[in-house]
């Protein structure tokens, strides 16, 4: 039985915390599943998609760009969509997932693993429901779940695991938040729309780390010039979202402050938990029109 990537730490998380397993069972597991991985550019080659070159030449690039190996190879027409899809199959059957892993050591019974995947959707679901019933209402709904969409996409790609939004509601107090980045989007026929995101200090540190390599937190404006490069890259998912729609702005750009430094933001908000089950992170959207 495979589990999907994006279950693997909402297991771990309620298998540990039921006492079904421990610390080093999961790390013997993730070892397993690790060494079972194999990298789409090796199946690439391995299938005679792409030259060995031609792999390097995605790697490259994938160093400067926050898209994934595959994607890139289509763009760069190195691979066709037809091959990307059978390599993406191949690296799925051939990855031994963390619940097969589990399975095969006998640390967990076929019984238990479905609960865990039981307790995911139930989980899933709940993250859905919070989500609806704090837009149902909004005027700009479509704008604020084009732009929670675009935050999760980004944070999935640079925490190189499945980031979803937790839990949405309305927030009272932006006590905890000290970065701000506003969208600035104008419409053919004129309208200007500002969507503004705050993170908390938990989220910007971890997003700038990941940006940077070794940022320790210790100076905010160092971390507001990483998160607004994290912010570029939200704005390219959220405009191409638009387009999708039929909506894609004329003009649109993204620009960054410290709160501190920019009082006054009308409250309340949608307070946005975001993040894997076991590591949420907290942030705020707000939209209006000029």
């Amino acid at each position: 039985m495979t589990l999907p990537k994006k279950m693997t730490e909402f297991v771990a998380r309620y298998l540990l915390e039921r006492g079904i397993v421990d610390e080093t069972v999961l790390e013997q597991a993730r070892a397993e599943q690790s060494h079972s991985e194999t990298l789409l550019g090796e199946l690439a080659c391995s299938r005679e998609y792409l030259r060995p070159e031609d792999a390097e030449r995605i790697f490259e690039t994938q160093k400067s760009s926050d898209k994934p190996f595959g994607e890139i190879a289509v763009e760069l027409e190195l691979l066709t969509t037809v091959q990307l899809d059978d390599l993406l199959f191949l690296q799925d059957v051939r990855t031994c997932h963390l619940g097969e892993a589990l399975l095969a050591m006998g640390a967990i019974d076929d019984k238990q693993f479905e609960a865990a995947l039981e307790a995911f959707a139930a989980e899933q679901e709940r993250s859905r429901k919070s989500v609806d019933s704090a837009l149902a209402d909004h005027p700009q709904q479509s704008l604020l779940r084009g732009i929670i969409k675009a935050l999760e996409t980004a944070s999935s790609r640079f925490m190189k695991e499945r980031v979803k939004v937790l839990g949405v509601c309305m927030l009272e107090s932006l006590d905890d938040f000290e970065l701000q980045f506003s969208f600035f989007l104008r419409s053919g026929d004129g309208r200007s729309t500002v969507c503004t995101v705050l993170l908390d200090n938990a989220f910007a540190v971890e997003i700038a780390g990941h940006l940077s390599g070794q940022y320790d937190g210790s100076c905010r404006e160092a971390c507001l010039a990483q998160c607004l490069r994290f912010m570029e890259i939200v704005e390219r998912y959220f405009v191409e979202s638009m387009a999708r729609q039929g909506a894609e702005p004329v003009q649109h750009s993204v620009d960054a402050a410290l709160l501190a430094d920019r009082p006054g933001l009308a409250v309340p908000v949608l307070s946005v938990i975001m993040g894997t089950p076991g590591w949420p992170m907290k942030l705020a959207v707000v939209v209006h029109e000029e």
